[in-house]
């Protein structure tokens, strides 16, 4: 199965410049700032929110698709080019209504300490986005995610292998050590946000719709790793 991403190709090539122009790591942190930073991270996204009101072109970009909020056409059009938001609408990244504009999508810059900046995609939380979730919903960047990414050892491998790949946070970490990266998901529709991320961060991987290992049936592979939905109770 050939998995292909969200968006065509001229989408992600133009939105890919967006970010790497004005999306990146240290773009969000400065016009965060440490209260911004600190606010994200317990999670108070209404002081995020008065924090990014200025209206600068990486505001717009946190606003839309880490906050969930809406933004002024013109100010989209300007965050996101050389995407034209039309294009950006009729792809499914933005949604028009009202005389406003709404992100469908999580898109978030993320890296690991002193590395590359990656872009991964996936569905925006009920906490900024109310309503019923996808019957498929794709869960983002999260605590048990980091834990495993932290958790996992980076010694240099041939093949390895993400179970339950979903957005594709953890073949990206596998990619910085791994010649061959392949990734499995029962979801297709987290599988082809995983070829989005892929796109979007430079990267190549092998991914395989099914459940579990069903996909590489006896093949072997130098590591594993498996984040796995779950529910706490």
């Amino acid at each position: 199965m050939s998995v292909q991403p969200l968006f065509p190709a001229a989408v992600l090539d133009q939105l890919g410049q967006a970010v790497r122009d004005r999306f990146g790591s240290v773009a969000v942190a400065e016009a965060l700032g440490l209260p911004g930073e600190a606010a994200m991270s317990r999670g108070d996204l209404s002081g995020a929110d008065r924090i990014t009101r200025d209206g600068s072109e990486t505001e717009t970009l946190i606003r839309l698709f880490l906050l969930g909020l809406p933004a002024p056409p013109a100010a989209a059009e300007a965050a996101l080019r050389p995407l034209p938001l039309s294009q950006a609408a009729a792809a499914g990244l933005v949604e028009e209504a009202g005389g406003e504009v709404r992100a469908t999508l999580d898109l978030r810059p993320y890296s690991e300490t002193g590395g590359p900046d990656w872009w991964v995609v996936s569905d925006l939380g009920a906490e900024v986005r109310p309503g019923p979730l996808h019957p498929e919903h794709v869960l983002g960047i999260g605590s048990a995610g980091l834990t495993l990414a932290e958790a996992t050892v980076r010694a240099p491998v041939r093949r390895a292998l993400d179970v339950g790949t979903g957005c594709g946070m953890q073949a990206l970490h596998l990619s910085e050590h791994s010649a061959d990266v392949t990734a499995t998901d029962l979801s297709e529709r987290a599988l082809r946000m995983a070829a989005t991320t892929a796109a979007l961060s430079g990267k190549r991987w092998d991914l395989r719709h099914g459940s579990l290992l069903e996909p590489v049936g006896q093949e072997q592979f130098d590591l594993i790793v498996s984040n796995p939905p779950f529910i706490v109770g």
